[in-house]
This record gives structure tokens, C-alpha cells and sequence, in this order.
């Protein structure tokens, strides 16, 4: 759960980040750090190559690897448990493209998490702790060595 907080309180950053039209002045270089991830999420969500598929049975959730983790969980099964909602195939697509990048992962699920709330008025945080919850189980089962369905 402390997990989860965190990288919602990264998202909710993000959010902040990206709601702000100018870089706000700052001393040392602050409006630099606050443009990257504007810039970030800009790029990251040109419209995908037609061939893209960013709904859950595509192929992003099957590109991540047996028992990944993200936030202690089966990122696959993460991927897959969200389901075909705008917000969820808005980050698919988004965190899609910032592994190819090779981005921080913190970072890239701030940014899309946060952008994707943004484009499509909705953060579906109740959903998204359900489903690293249930993943979590799973891989606690990796973690032990069990073949992760």
C-alpha cells in the first residue's frame, strides 16, 4: 500500500507538472526539471503506429516478461487486470513508448499516469489498487519459485 501511495503521490506530481502551461521561474533550474516531463509526456503520446495495439489482451502486456515486478506486483498481470478504459489504454500506450526510451519507470508511470488523468479526466486509483493487489499475489508466488499464470 505504501508503495502505491508513493507512486500515486508521483502521479499526482506529474499531474501538477503537466497541468502547468509555462514553466513556472524558479531559482537553479527548477523550470528546466518542470518542462522535462511536460516535453516527456508530449512525445510519448503521439499517436501510436497504427499496428499498435494498446488494449490489454495486445501486445504490450504480453511484452512484459514472466513474474516482471512494478510496485511489488506482476507488471503483466497489472497490465492486463486494468482493462480497455481510456485511461488505462492512454498509459498502455504511454509506458509503451518510455520502455523503448528505457525511462525510469518511476518517472514514466508519473508522467503517464498523471498525463493520461489529465487527457482523460479520470484516475481510476480505487481499480489500479485493486489490481496491484491482486498481482501482488502473484508474485509473492513468483518470488517462491511457482510458475505465475
Amino acid at each position: 500500500m505504501a508503495v502505491l501511495t508513493k507512486t500515486l503521490t508521483l502521479a499526482a506530481v506529474g499531474l501538477g507538472l503537466l497541468a502547468s502551461a509555462e514553466p513556472r521561474p524558479a531559482r537553479s533550474g527548477r523550470a528546466a526539471r518542470v518542462a522535462e516531463p511536460i516535453q516527456m509526456w508530449l512525445e510519448a503520446t503521439t499517436p501510436p503506429p497504427s499496428e499498435q495495439d494498446c488494449h490489454a489482451a495486445g501486445p504490450i502486456c504480453k511484452g512484459y516478461g514472466s513474474c516482471e515486478p512494478y510496485l511489488f506486483a506482476d507488471a503483466k498481470c497489472v497490465c492486463r487486470c486494468m482493462g480497455d478504459d481510456d485511461w488505462s489504454e492512454t498509459v498502455r500506450c504511454c509506458l509503451w513508448k518510455m520502455r523503448k526510451e528505457d525511462r525510469d519507470p518511476d518517472l514514466a508511470h508519473a508522467v503517464c499516469w498523471g498525463g493520461a488523468a489529465i487527457d482523460t479526466g479520470s484516475l481510476p486509483a480505487p481499480k489500479l489498487l485493486a489490481c496491484v493487489s491482486l498481482c501482488a499475489v502473484k508474485t509473492n508466488h513468483c518470488a517462491e519459485g511457482e510458475p505465475n499464470p
